[in-house]
């Protein structure tokens, strides 16, 4: 049943999933338009239905959102750039915000990743542990994180990561640069 929503939402998002195995030969190959070096495998999807992907990924409906997080994974970076405020937005339902974050990471390039850096500080354990596997996954760094550090550690580790995303060139953007969730614990 699953499966056959997450088809339905990518037919309805215009996606269409990364083939597995080699891609079927054409005819005649010389007559196939070469696609941009850097483009994404998979055709972005128009905005709108970006849009309604979110929508979806925000829902109370968890198997939809689950389908939502495929679609826009399947849309690759445009995808994951259209995931992150929903992990990024603290007044989401943490499951929610945990699809989002599982979407950026494995759709998102590393300069997308890299935004989940304030994560590493949230209030809500499963997300900053989410936020750490992303990081973690996308740079093979970890700086000694652990999501159960106390919050003066938590802040140590994440300068540790501005820093080293600084020297990498890929610096947080400014909607997230300084962006810091407040403590959700005391010391």
């Amino acid at each position: 049943m699953i499966a056959g929503a997450v088809a339905v939402t990518l037919a309805t998002a215009g996606c269409a999933p990364q083939q597995q195995g080699p891609a079927p030969q054409a005819a005649e190959p010389e007559q196939e338009a070469a696609a941009p070096e850097g483009a994404p495998e998979v055709a972005a999807a128009p905005q709108g239905r970006l849009s309604d992907l979110v929508v979806d990924l925000t829902g109370y409906d968890l198997a939809e959102a689950r389908a939502a997080k495929q679609a826009l994974v399947a849309a690759g970076e445009p995808g994951a750039r259209a995931a992150l405020p929903v992990a990024l937005d603290r007044s989401e339902e943490i499951e929610n915000r945990e699809l989002a974050i599982v979407a950026v990471s494995e759709a998102g390039s590393p300069q997308t990743v890299a935004e989940l850096v304030p994560l590493l500080n949230d209030p809500s354990e499963s997300v900053r542990y989410r936020a750490m596997i992303a990081l973690r996954n996308a740079f093979g760094q970890s700086f000694g994180y652990h999501y159960q550090m106390i919050e003066s550690s938590r802040k140590a580790v994440m300068e540790q990561w501005r820093e080293f995303l600084a020297g990498q060139g890929r610096g947080l953007t400014k909607a997230t640069e300084g962006q810091e969730a407040p403590a959700g614990e005391a010391e």
